[in-house]
């Protein structure tokens, strides 16, 4: 069974709607903690041009969050009960912070195979 655009926008929108916190994770994969350092909450839009969710970004920022001295390394999307629904290891892109600082989540996406 292969699923319809329509049902692909049904699961998205669904994830859009359980997906509304975001954490940073430092490289032990430990949510930040110390400072000013708050969890965000974000919204999700559907992209009618196809099976793809794209977090809203006012002014070109998704979340901003002020960060300890710490290497940022994932970026985690939780439920309001903290359950985690999905993990972004930014790899090479992990942001080193010698002092306190901030960090900007410019752009995130999900989208489901369109075939």
């Amino acid at each position: 069974m292969s699923l319809e655009k329509e049902g692909k926008k049904v699961m998205l929108e669904a994830f859009g709607s359980a997906a509304v916190k975001v954490d940073l994770h430092n490289a032990s994969d430990q949510v930040l903690t110390g400072g000013d350092y708050a969890q965000q909450t974000i919204s999700w839009t559907y992209n009618a041009t196809g099976p793809i969710l794209e977090a809203d970004a006012e002014s070109g920022v998704v979340a901003e969050f002020s960060v300890p001295a710490t290497t940022v390394k994932y970026v985690v999307f939780k439920k309001t009960d903290g359950t985690v629904v999905a993990k972004h290891d930014l790899g090479s892109g992990a942001e080193t912070f010698a002092n306190p600082g901030t960090f900007q989540l410019t752009a995130a996406s999900l989208e489901l195979d369109p075939s």
